[in-house]
C-alpha cells in the first residue's frame, strides 16, 4: 500500500511527520494555512510587512514549539489563536 499524497493528509499528520523531519509535510501545512493566518494577522495590524513578518513568526512558533499531539489537536485552532496573540 503506497503513502497518501501529502495534500491528502489531516494537518495533525502532517504536523507528526514534520516533527519527524518531513520538510514537505511542513511546507503542506504552511502553504493550506498560511493565506488565513497572514489575513488574521493583517486585519489586526494592517500593514502587509508587519502581517508577513508575524505570519512568518507563528510558523516558526509551530515548527519549534512543538505542539503536543493529542489524538484531538487542532492545527487550524492552534494557528488561529497564535496569530491572534502575535498581532495583539
Amino acid at each position: 500500500m503506497s503513502a497518501a499524497p501529502v495534500t491528502r493528509l489531516k494537518d495533525d499528520t502532517l504536523l507528526s511527520a514534520a516533527y519527524a523531519g518531513d520538510t514537505q509535510a511542513f511546507e503542506e501545512l504552511f502553504n493550506r494555512h498560511y493565506s488565513r493566518v497572514y489575513g488574521v494577522l493583517f486585519r489586526i495590524v494592517g500593514a502587509p510587512e508587519d502581517a508577513e513578518e508575524l505570519a512568518l513568526d507563528v510558523f516558526l512558533r509551530l515548527h519549534q514549539k512543538r505542539i503536543r499531539l493529542d489524538a484531538d489537536v487542532n492545527v487550524t485552532g492552534w494557528l488561529y489563536r497564535s496569530a491572534t496573540n502575535a498581532g495583539f
